[in-house]
């Protein structure tokens, strides 16, 4: 009987004991902390001109934490490391395609920023795409005013400064308040 009892404990502590175990073991992941922690790793392989370690950490970083406004700098510096790998010719189209796909999800976290915007214009002039792409921003601007940035940017690569000025300045009066306001008065100015 003594036996039986202790068998049935032993059992009862080797089916709890795991259990019991692994809530003492695990700690949680602050999942942004994590995801900063590989953005930095790949800013660091970016500088080092380590592309390929680059982008696996960007896009660890962004499967961590994908969708918030701290994402679109990983989208950004994603597509910062296909453009440099473009440049190189290392497959050209393809990572200026490619890049254009993360800064307009970047554009899509974070609207605010102008740096997403020059970005992707510096990917569509490396993919020979500007008109196509001003075509379809410019139809797109009546429903989507940021469009009219991108339009602008566009404009000034190709060499047309008075309608980038006159677009910008349009954008800066009707949207006085915005965070990217002040980016596009600074680069009226430069």
């Amino acid at each position: 009987m003594l036996y039986k009892f202790f068998l049935i404990l032993l059992t009862c502590l080797l089916i709890s004991a795991p259990a019991f175990c692994a809530k003492s073991l695990v700690t949680p992941v602050d999942a942004q902390r994590a995801a900063q922690s590989h953005n930095n790793k790949g800013v660091d392989f970016y500088n080092d001109k380590d592309y390929m370690a680059a982008i696996k950490e960007f896009k660890i970083a962004l499967g961590i934490n994908p969708n918030n406004q701290t994402s679109a700098v990983y989208h950004n510096n994603l597509g910062r490391t296909y453009l440099a790998l473009a440049r190189l010719g290392a497959q050209g189209a393809p990572f200026a395609y490619w890049a254009q796909v993360s800064f307009e999800s970047a554009i899509a976290q974070d609207c605010m920023n102008l740096g997403f915007y020059k970005n992707l214009v510096d990917s569509f002039a490396l993919q020979g795409n500007m008109g196509e792409r001003l075509t379809y921003y410019s139809k797109d601007s009546s429903k989507n005013p940021f469009s009219s940035i991108i339009v602008a940017l566009i404009y000034e690569r190709q060499g047309n400064r008075q309608a980038a000025a006159a677009l910008l300045s349009d954008f800066v009066k009707t949207f006085p308040d915005l965070i990217i306001t002040n980016d596009i008065k600074k680069h009226l100015r430069e």
